[in-house]
């Protein structure tokens, strides 16, 4: 039997009257580009119609506020949970709001997506993100430093003074993807590829290797009850890029065995996969050899930039640095509970995004640590706010704030692209997507 395609589908609510034929048929046919497109089922007139600009709230939340949402909207994780805490739905529903006003976003990123990699539940979560974030996705955290390297080298090479705006060069829109400040399609299309799972190992693995670090480093520092802050502040801002410079020598040694026939054959993967941390050194060596200079000078001047505060001051290598002297204060002080295997992660993802945000809701270690001297005064430069569990009422106040600085027509202009249900909770969202998924898995 032959399929036929209906084109009309595509055309959804809410519907007008046609100004062409007359006829209540005249429907959305998409949103894109801040352009809303409407044609008509009966005579198939098309209009379109540009929509105001807009400047959405980025919000960024933990893996542990996705995972309690999730714990709660999902039926099959509620049932071996138990009876959840009502204020997760009631933040899900209060970003939801706000995300299908085109108010706000919840940026996910690659740390959300390999932390839920390891679970049994990595496709719930994946479904929930990418409601609430419509698919805006920051950059890796190394990516996201590397751009604010390279906007400072700039800036350093051209004689001119480096600021947090030139680390931050056009904001969050140069380090993320997907559409930043646009109406959204009521049609959301995900492909869906399946991890392998030698990738699930490898994020367990990288998790689990880091958090040891992390215990061997607290143990350090539970011995250095004699420092101050700002030695920790010191040491850790120049940690990094040596480590960079160091992998990079590493790299290029395994390069130059494979190239002379004495390569080992374990150590192919690195060739082949450097690293992250290879490839931004790479990068800025690179540039020095654009300009003109020999493989040496190169050298010469990238470890000159490296040790340099248009470098170190880099948001994301400042913020981490803070974060680590915090943690470093308080293991010296005698506190006995060891960071988890999430904190690095943990820190990344502050570190690299709070710059970029109007809000983020963290665990309430960390949205401790940020409150205190000096991290609450270095940071205020960046404007974002700061929520946890501990303040969660706050959060929530946060967000009914958001809607009632839109523009007093903003809500009309959304009931009239949309339809009326559009603002309608979808906290079923998780139950839908089980039953979705069932026919597949049986």
């Amino acid at each position: 039997m032959a399929l036929r395609w209906d084109p009309r589908i595509m055309i959804r609510p809410p519907y007008v009257p046609c100004p062409a034929c007359g006829e209540s048929a005249f429907g959305t046919l998409s949103i894109s580009n801040n352009h809303w497109i409407r044609r008509c089922r009966s005579c198939n007139h098309t209009g379109t119609t540009r929509l105001p600009s807009l400047q959405k709230r980025l919000i960024y939340v933990d893996q542990m506020v996705l995972s309690n949402i999730a714990k709660a909207l999902d039926p099959v994780w509620r049932e071996t949970r138990g009876e959840q805490d009502s204020f997760w739905v009631e933040l899900f529903k209060g970003l939801e709001r706000l995300v299908k006003m085109q108010l706000a976003v919840c940026v996910e990123s690659p740390i959300h997506d390999q932390e839920s990699a390891v679970t049994p539940y990595a496709a719930t979560l994946r479904r929930l993100r990418e409601y609430l974030s419509e698919k805006v996705e920051f950059h890796s955290p190394i990516v996201v430093l590397q751009h604010q390297l390279h906007n400072a080298l700039r800036s350093v090479e051209a004689n001119v003074p480096v600021t947090l705006d030139t680390y931050l060069g056009a904001g969050a829109r140069d380090v993320t993807d997907g559409r930043l400040d646009q109406w959204a399609d009521r049609l959301q299309i995900s492909v869906n590829f399946a991890r392998s799972g030698d990738d699930i190992e490898s994020y367990r693995r990288s998790r689990d290797q880091a958090g040891n670090a992390m215990e061997h480093i607290w143990a350090r520092w539970a011995t250095q009850s004699g420092r101050r802050f700002q030695d920790w502040y010191d040491e850790e801002r120049r940690s990094l890029y040596p480590t960079w410079t160091g992998l990079h020598r590493q790299h290029v040694l395994r390069m130059e065995r494979y190239t002379y026939g004495t390569q080992r054959p374990e150590d192919m993967e690195d060739i082949i996969n450097p690293g992250m941390a290879v490839m931004v050194v790479f990068g800025l060596l690179h540039h020095f050899k654009e300009a003109g200079c020999s493989v040496t000078q190169a050298h010469e001047r990238l470890q000159t930039f490296f040790s340099s505060e248009a470098a170190l001051q880099a948001p994301a290598n400042d913020i981490s640095s803070l974060l680590f002297a915090a943690l470093a204060r308080k293991a010296a002080a005698g506190q006995k509970k060891v960071p988890n295997r999430g904190t690095p992660n943990d820190i990344n993802a502050i570190s690299s995004y709070l710059p970029y945000c109007q809000a983020l809701f963290v665990d309430d270690q960390f949205a401790g640590l940020l409150r205190e001297k000096p991290l609450v005064t270095q940071l205020q430069r960046y404007g974002a706010s700061v929520y946890s569990n501990n303040s969660r009422d706050a959060f929530l106040t946060f967000l009914k704030q958001v809607e009632s600085d839109a523009p007093p027509d903003h809500v009309a202009r959304v009931i009239e692209v949309y339809g009326e249900d559009w603002l309608t909770s979808f906290d079923s969202i998780l139950a839908d997507e089980r039953a979705r998924r069932a026919p597949r898995n049986t």
